[in-house]
């Protein structure tokens, strides 16, 4: 029995270093290509919103959140270029 507890710790213990290792390194490698809402967008090629989609070819609430909340950020840029 405290073998299997042993073992069973142990495998936790590598899972969550597994874990942390990966989640660190994806944080480091991108801090640099995460854009804020203080960032300038000129150079973006497209922009990701965690939670948005389509469906049935309407926005989902996220991403009409997005765009109204955003609206105003777009028609500015839009009289830039």
């Amino acid at each position: 029995m405290k073998k299997i507890i042993k073992f069973l710790i142990t495998n936790i213990i590598i899972v969550l270093i597994l874990i942390i290792s990966i989640n660190s390194y994806v944080i480091i490698t991108t801090k640099n290509k995460i854009i804020t809402s203080n960032t300038s967008i000129e150079k973006t090629d497209c922009i990701i919103v965690l939670g948005a989609g389509l469906r049935n070819d309407k926005p989902s609430l996220m991403l009409e959140w997005y765009f109204q909340q955003n609206n105003n950020e777009w028609r500015s840029y839009k009289k830039k270029s």
